[in-house]
C-alpha cells in the first residue's frame, strides 16, 4: 500500500494537478477493512437521512423531542389510544383501515375492505343454473372475512346468462356469457365488477362461443370454439389477454363436414396449441399442433401418423414440446398412448407395458415437468393398475400400484406438484380407499383413509390442496347427491347413512385422523355435490350441497377450524319460479 503523501499525489495527479486540500479535509478516515458508506456521511458518520433524527433530510436537522424522521421530514408521534395506533404520525385503528390493515405497512387493494385486521379480498366465483342444466344464470363473487358478494354480470347485461368462467392468476375473470338474449361470447371483467371487455372476436350471425375454454397457466392466452349453427361448423379460435377483441383461428382448413373436437390444449406460456379434429378426413379425428408464437398463428402439423384408427384425446406438456394422445388400435382392439416430438410430427411412439403387460388405457396424465405420463390400465388378469412411463427418453411403464386379485385402481388420481407422489383410490375389501404412492418406491403404497366396511365409508372422490398440503375427500355410495338410502320397510326413510360427506386429511410423513367437514348426515340431506374446492390456504373447502332444502345446491365454506359447522355463502336464489342453484364453484 502506498503511504498517505504518495496517496496524495496521486489524488493530485488524478485531479489534473490541482490540490483540493478542503475536499481531503472533510473525507472520513477509513480503515482498509471499512465497507464504503452507501448513505450519506455527516461528519465522520454514515447516516440515513431519511430516518435519522439527527440528520433529517439533512446532515445536522435535528428533529425535536418526541419527532421521528419519517422520509427525511421530522413528523410528531401522534398521542393515539387504543385500538388506534401512529401510523406517520395519524392514529388508525388497523382493524379497519383499508390503508394500514393489521399493521402500518399493509394497504389492501382498491375497492377491498378490512375486517378484524384481515383485507376482504376475492375467494371464490359462485355460478348459480338451472336445475335442468338448459342455460346459465349469474356468476358471483364471493369475498373472504366479509363473505359479501357481488354479481359480475347484471350492470352490463340485460339477461343474467352465463355458461361458463374461469379465474385469471391477477384475479381477472373470463365469463361466457350473453349479453343479448341468443349470442354467447367471452368476457373479461374485474373481480370487483366495473367495466366489461369483450374477449373474444366479433361474431358472425347464428355464431356462438362454446363452453370449455382453455386458459394458459400463465393467463395470457385463451383457446375457444365456436360454432355456426347455418352450417355446423365448430373451429377453434386462440385471443391474447393482452389484445381483446384480436382472435385468429388455429385449426387448418377443415374437410367438408370436419369440425374440431372438444379436445384442445394450450402449453403453459399460450405460445403452443394441441386439439383434436376431423380435419383432414371426415369422420376420422387426428392430433394436430399449432405454434402461436408468430402474430398469425403458423399451419397446423398432423402429429399422429397416417391411420384409420381415430385419436381419442391427447395431454400436451407444459412446454409444448411433448403430445401423448390416446387413440384407438385396430390390431389389438384398444386404445393404446402414443409419444409424438411437436418438433417431429408424423413419427409416434407407443408407450408399453414393462414385463409383458398389455390392456386398454382408462385414464393418463402428464406429470407437472412433462417427462412423464402417468396412466391405469392393464389386463383382465391385473384388473386395473396404476402405471408410469418415463417420457425423456420414453421407456415402458413400470407399475406403481398392482391391481392383481380384483383391488381395482380408479381412473381418478392425482400428481403432486414435484411429481414424486401419486394420490389414487383402489378398491380394497369391495370398498374404495384412498392411497399415497412415492415413483422412487413403487408398489410401496401408504393408506391415507380408513378401510371401508360398507359403503357409507369408502371414497368416491378427492381434490389435492394448492402446494400439496392437504387433501379433501367424499366418503359415501356413488359420490352423487341424493344419496342411495332405501327403506327398510315398507315406512318412512332411514337416515341417509350412504350419502357423501366431505372430509379434511393433513398431509405429511405420518398421516393422523381426517377431519369431517360437513354436517352430520340427517333425512332430509342428499348430501355434497361434486366439483369442491381448496380455499388458498389448504384448511378450506368451498362445497355446494342441500344442507338447507332437499334437492338445491347451496355454496358452503367448510373450516377444519370449524369442523362440522360450514358458513352458507351462496346468493340469493330463485328456488320457486326458476329452480335456480349453485351449480359451479372456482376459487382464486
Amino acid at each position: 500500500m502506498l503511504p498517505p503523501q504518495d496517496v496524495a499525489m496521486s489524488r493530485t495527479t488524478f485531479a489534473t494537478g490541482l490540490l483540493l486540500p478542503t475536499l481531503l479535509a472533510a473525507l472520513p478516515a477509513c480503515e482498509d477493512s471499512a465497507p464504503p458508506c452507501t448513505q450519506m456521511v455527516c461528519g465522520t458518520t454514515c447516516v440515513d437521512l431519511m430516518i435519522d433524527p439527527a440528520n433529517c433530510g439533512a446532515c445536522g436537522h435535528g428533529c425535536d423531542s418526541g419527532e421521528t424522521c419519517v422520509a427525511g421530514a421530522c413528523q410528531g408521534t401522534a398521542a393515539c389510544t387504543g385500538p388506534e395506533i401512529d401510523c406517520g404520525g395519524a392514529c388508525v385503528d388497523p382493524q379497519t383501515s383499508p390503508a394500514h390493515c393489521g399493521d402500518c405497512a399493509t394497504a389492501c387493494s382498491t375497492g377491498t375492505s378490512c375486517v378484524a385486521g384481515d383485507c376482504a379480498e376475492p375467494l371464490a366465483v359462485l355460478q348459480t343454473s338451472l336445475m335442468d342444466g338448459t342455460v346459465g344464470r349469474d356468476a358471483f363473487v364471493l369475498d373472504d372475512v366479509t363473505f359479501a358478494l357481488r354479481a359480475l354480470n347484471t350492470t352490463t347485461f340485460v339477461t343474467g346468462r352465463v355458461l361458463d368462467h374461469a379465474v385469471l392468476p391477477d384475479g381477472r375473470v373470463i365469463l361466457l356469457a350473453a349479453e343479448t338474449a341468443d349470442v354467447f361470447e367471452l368476457f373479461l371483467v374485474g373481480p370487483r365488477g366495473g367495466a366489461w371487455t369483450r374477449l373474444s372476436a366479433p361474431l358472425a350471425t347464428d355464431v356462438d362461443v362454446e363452453p370449455g375454454f382453455a386458459v394458459s397457466a400463465d393467463g395470457s392466452h385463451v383457446l375457444y370454439r365456436t360454432t355456426d349453427t347455418d352450417v355446423g361448423i365448430t373451429e377453434l379460435f386462440v385471443v391474447a389477454v393482452a389484445s381483446p377483441g384480436v382472435a385468429h383461428k388455429v385449426n387448418g382448413t377443415l374437410v367438408t363436414g370436419g369440425n374440431v373436437s372438444r379436445v384442445f390444449a394450450l402449453s403453459a406460456d399460450g405460445r403452443r396449441a394441441a386439439y383434436v379434429a376431423d380435419q383432414d378426413t371426415d369422420g376420422i379425428d387426428e392430433a394436430y399442433a399449432v405454434d402461436l408464437t408468430a402474430a398469425t398463428p403458423g399451419p397446423s402439423a398432423k402429429l399422429n401418423p397416417t391411420t384409420t384408427d381415430a385419436v381419442w384425446d391427447l395431454r400436451l406438456s407444459s412446454d409444448g414440446a411433448r403430445v401423448v394422445y390416446r387413440a384407438f388400435d385396430s390390431a389389438t382392439g384398444r386404445l393404446q398412448l402414443n409419444l409424438v416430438s411437436v418438433a417431429s410430427p408424423g413419427t409416434a411412439t407407443p408407450i408399453t407395458y414393462a414385463d409383458g403387460a398389455e390392456g386398454q388405457v382408462e385414464e393418463y396424465q402428464l406429470s407437472p415437468a412433462g417427462d412423464a405420463v402417468v396412466f391405469t390400465g392393464g389386463n383382465a388378469f391385473l384388473r386395473t393398475s396404476l402405471w408410469r412411463a418415463p417420457l425423456t427418453p420414453a421407456a415402458d411403464a413400470t407399475r406403481l400400484a398392482d391391481g392383481a386379485l380384483g383391488d381395482t385402481v380408479r381412473a381418478d388420481f392425482a400428481i403432486s406438484a414435484d411429481g414424486g407422489q401419486i394420490y389414487f383410490r383402489q378398491t380394497a375389501g369391495g370398498y374404495d380407499r384412498l392411497y399415497r404412492v412415492a415413483v422412487a418406491a413403487p408398489l410401496t403404497t401408504t393408506p391415507l383413509t380408513p378401510l371401508a366396511t360398507d359403503a357409507a365409508d369408502e371414497v368416491t372422490d378427492f381434490a389435492i390442496a394448492p402446494g400439496g398440503g392437504a387433501l379433501a375427500y367424499r366418503a359415501g355410495a356413488d359420490g352423487a347427491e341424493g344419496g342411495i338410502a332405501q327403506p327398510e320397510t315398507a315406512g318412512a326413510l332411514p337416515p341417509r347413512a350412504f350419502a357423501p360427506t366431505l372430509y379434511h386429511l393433513a398431509l405429511g410423513a405420518t398421516i393422523g385422523a381426517p377431519t369431517q367437514l360437513s354436517p352430520a348426515i340427517d333425512v332430509a340431506d342428499e348430501g355434497i355435490g361434486a366439483g369442491y374446492r381448496f380455499a388458498g390456504d389448504g384448511v378450506r373447502v368451498l362445497y355446494r350441497a342441500d344442507h338447507d332444502q332437499p334437492t338445491f345446491s347451496d355454496a358452503y365454506l367448510a373450516s377444519v377450524a370449524t369442523a362440522g359447522a360450514p358458513r352458507k355463502v351462496s346468493p340469493p336464489l330463485d328456488q320457486t319460479s326458476d329452480a335456480t342453484d349453485v351449480s359451479l364453484i372456482t376459487a382464486f
